[in-house]
């Protein structure tokens, strides 16, 4: 009804509850209100998993191949539409990936039990090493997806601004030029970017940027502007960018 398609999940959001959560309400929209499959995309992810920091990040073969299962058994979609690689940056090594994990995942699309293959992170740098190793070695086919947070609101737009190379462009020229999917998470900047205080964890809790964003918040009251809403409108403003993730809680949060 609100024109939301597209349901990103993981087995690291809530340590499995987000994706049971899901897959009830996938079940109640396919076999209920029957909503074409088509109609919906659904991402997933694997790597990353349980809350405690020794079994936090597990990126083999076989756990790769086994998170797939479990998540399908929870999902109760059919199938996944993109199976990605979940913040790649604290893999133990590079090789790791590139000999264990993401095989397993072209393994996992061979099947037919996902779609597309994504990778997610923070650092752009990261992802861009990742993407030209794994063209190297298995072709420029392998990657349909990029998702990245925090790098496209209104205190950081280096997403499409800053080089992350020398020798090329931006990081989304370069996701385009590579003709990959680009999705833009974290609008609100992890929660910098609205009318309260960002929570105690949050990263950039007593630095600058986070009384910049709180002084930003004052300003547009002034105006009787919702700092929220303008991010979320900048957010959708760049045309190289086709998605932007954005996290909603309750319903309310959907309607507005």
């Amino acid at each position: 009804r609100c024109g939301i398609t597209l349901l990103d999940t993981a087995p690291w959001y809530g340590h499995g509850t987000s994706e049971i959560v899901v897959g009830w309400a996938l079940e109640d929209l396919l076999d209920v209100l029957k909503i074409n499959r088509d109609d919906l995309c659904v991402n997933t992810k694997v790597g990353r998993y349980e809350a405690d920091p020794k079994q936090q990040f597990d990126f083999s073969y076989e756990a790769t191949i086994s998170s797939t299962k479990r998540s399908l058994r929870r999902l109760r979609c059919g199938y996944i539409d993109v199976l990605q690689l979940h913040d790649a940056e604290f893999s133990p090594t590079l090789k790791v990936l590139l000999r264990e994990t993401i095989p397993a995942m072209v393994e996992c699309r061979s099947k037919g039990w996902c779609k597309s293959l994504g990778l997610t992170g923070y650092p752009l740098e990261v992802q861009y090493q990742i993407f030209q190793h794994s063209f190297d070695m298995y072709g420029s086919g392998i990657w349909d997806q990029s998702l990245t947070y925090g790098h496209f609101n209104l205190h950081d737009s280096s997403l499409v601004h800053r080089r992350v190379d020398s020798s090329c462009e931006s990081f989304a020229d370069f996701c385009h030029r590579k003709r990959m999917g680009l999705l833009a998470a974290a609008p609100l900047s992890m929660g910098l970017l609205t009318n309260y205080p960002p929570p105690d964890w949050h990263p950039a809790n007593g630095k600058e940027v986070a009384r910049a964003c709180q002084q930003a918040a004052e300003i547009c009251r002034q105006y009787d502007v919702d700092i929220a809403t303008l991010a979320l409108l900048f957010s959708f403003s760049h045309p190289i960018l086709p998605c932007t993730i954005l996290g909603m809680k309750n319903v309310d949060e959907v309607e507005k």
